[in-house]
């Protein structure tokens, strides 16, 4: 059993707006963020202590020319870095895409997320119902599958713990930026659909192909309150690996999800995952070990003039490794808090404890109790 806390604090800066030219029929929009981040954590004796800082950063780039007959097309490209104590150096392209806009939707063909997200700026996701809006709103976040709380955390214990902090939150492969075809429907009568297809998954280890992704939500506004219900599915295609010593499972993943926004103030979100027993991957001719994975979570929100308050709670298991019976366990709680200086400046502070349970039980990382503490910087323009 692991039980670790993580403490976060940080500032955000934040510009009125976007670098942006327009010319006529075109347009060129240029914005980006830069995050610094460095932290402690402390373990028992198994997992030494760590100061470890990093810091990333990404460009994005949108020029799009109106043709004139319902048609504006142009191209999507970001560009990041990555740099820190427990990372590889890094600096590359990230989504790139091709877009055709019309007020029949949106395609896009390139590297980019499977369910539809914005083309500028850093709103949440229309897909997601639960999150942490006193965080950072892109990059590595406060969220539940955000993954800033456990940067920190030993590698080999961090690898255990992904999986399972997307379960309750989305379907599979949420954040895959596979080369894909993407299709997002006009918003009607409150619907926004949105589709998408790869026919390989990068991430994968080529356990997977053929990756489908399927969203769809329903917002009603009513004065100043929001509501809105919907869900996404995630199917992939299992695939025999090491030289067919081992095959994975089809996968079907479903989510369903509501968030409530009461006086643009206070909103409620819940959501739920299930996989079942799919996309689980064993080895050819021997006996396996199988059971549902699922996951759910709820989230709070308050926003009151400058100040915003909130938190998360979070359960997930799913089979760790086939060739051993039970399942890897995770509950999640989080709270935080922001203070907005200015409309660019903004300070937060959360707490993120969570325990996982080991479907071994008797290994060093399955048996852990430890601490880390986060700081964080961010810019935006």
């Amino acid at each position: 059993m692991l039980t670790v806390v993580v403490v976060v604090a940080g500032l955000l800066t934040t510009p009125a707006q976007a670098l942006q030219y327009n010319q006529g029929r075109y347009g060129v929009t240029l914005e980006g963020f830069g995050n610094l981040a460095g932290g402690y954590a402390s373990g028992d004796e198994e997992i030494d202590d760590d100061i470890a800082g990093f810091g990333f950063g990404e460009l994005r780039l949108l020029a799009l020319a109106d043709t004139g007959h319902d048609l504006v097309i142009g191209p999507r490209v970001t560009y990041r870095g990555l740099a820190g104590d427990n990372t590889d150096d890094s600096a590359l392209f990230g989504e790139r895409s091709l877009i055709l806009l019309g007020s029949w939707g949106r395609l896009e063909f390139g590297e980019r997320r499977g369910l539809p997200d914005v083309l500028t700026g850093y709103a949440p996701n229309n897909y997601q119902f639960v999150s942490a809006e006193y965080g950072p709103a892109s990059g590595p976040s406060l969220d539940p599958d955000g993954g800033l709380q456990t940067a920190l955390i030993d590698s080999a214990l961090a690898a255990q713990i992904a999986p399972l902090s997307g379960l309750g939150i989305t379907a599979d492969f949420f954040f895959d930026e596979s080369l894909k075809v993407i299709y997002v429907g006009p918003k009607t009568k409150g619907f926004l659909p949105g589709i998408s297809y790869a026919p390989h998954i990068d991430g994968g280890d080529g356990r997977f192909d053929d990756l489908i992704q399927t969203g769809l939500t329903w917002e009603h506004y009513s004065e100043q309150n929001i509501l809105r219900v919907g869900g996404t599915y995630t199917y992939a295609d299992g695939q025999q690996t090491n030289s067919g010593a081992t095959r994975t499972d089809d996968l079907h993943s479903f989510s369903l999800g509501a968030s409530a926004t009461l006086d643009y103030d206070l909103t409620l979100g819940a959501s739920f995952t299930y996989n079942g027993d799919t996309g689980l991957t064993r080895s050819v001719g021997l006996p396996i070990s199988e059971s549902a994975a699922y996951g759910y979570a709820a989230s709070v929100n308050y926003n009151k003039g400058p100040w915003t308050v909130g938190g998360f709670i979070q359960t997930a298991r799913a089979e760790g490794a086939t060739n051993q019976a039970g399942d890897d366990q995770l509950h999640a709680l989080q709270g935080g808090v922001s203070y907005r200086t200015s409309t660019n400046v903004r300070y937060f502070a959360a707490v993120y404890l969570y325990e996982f349970d080991d479907e071994a039980g008797n290994t060093a990382l399955a048996n852990q109790d430890g601490v880390a503490a986060l700081v964080r910087t961010r810019l935006n323009f």
